[in-house]
């Protein structure tokens, strides 16, 4: 997860615009496509089973509270999208985060990962849930479901909070975090903080 010298950066004023966006290929246009396309498709047949309920503009910003419900913590700078907010036959209201895998990544997936973990977490607590359903649509034949019961980490969720408050005060410092990774590392050469941080001591 996210390191928080990394953070500092993506969070000071005078280095935020200096991240370095992530080289697009082919390959990760064609997952973005595909993953949004089951999406769609997932709205619709939750839609049609009457799970959600959704008057929005096609195309445009969801405003129905069904469907990408906006959650955020401003003291935090945590924001987001959960995917649905559905109507239960058992007459709750249920947060659902929709994953999409390959189907070699799906056939792997047996537990919530750390990632998945945290962002739920997040996302119960901002919108005052202790539960939610982690959806995960395999995206190539035989599109299997597998669908994971997720309650709130009220631990990781303090270690994150506590992480934010670390970053938040060593920006209002104007000193950076230590290291988050080693120079020369794959982290590093990847890292989209790597021109104002490892590297600029190279210049």
């Amino acid at each position: 997860f996210l390191g928080e010298r990394l953070l500092w950066y993506m969070l000071h004023e005078e280095t935020r615009d200096l991240m370095i966006p992530e080289r697009r290929s082919l390959q990760g246009e064609m997952t973005l496509v595909m993953g949004s396309a089951i999406h769609g498709i997932m709205q619709t047949q939750f839609k049609m089973m009457g799970l959600c309920k959704c008057d929005c503009t096609p195309g445009g910003t969801h405003t129905c509270g069904d469907i990408e419900v906006e959650y955020r913590n401003d003291e935090f700078n945590v924001r987001g999208r959960v995917d649905f907010n559905v109507r239960h036959p058992d007459g709750n209201r249920y947060l659902v985060e929709l994953k999409t895998m390959n189907v070699y990544s799906f056939a792997k997936y047996n537990e919530i990962s750390y990632e998945h973990d945290v962002q739920m977490s997040f996302e119960e607590d901002c919108l005052g849930r202790s539960e939610g359903v982690l959806l995960i649509a395999q995206s190539g034949w035989p599109y299997d479901l597998r669908e994971f019961h997720h309650t709130r980490n009220d631990k990781i969720l303090s270690e994150q909070y506590q992480k934010f408050d670390r970053v938040l005060t060593a920006i209002q410092l104007d000193t950076p975090p230590k290291h988050c990774c080693q120079f020369g590392s794959p982290t590093m050469t990847t890292c989209p903080a790597r021109n104002v941080c490892w590297l600029a001591k190279e210049k």
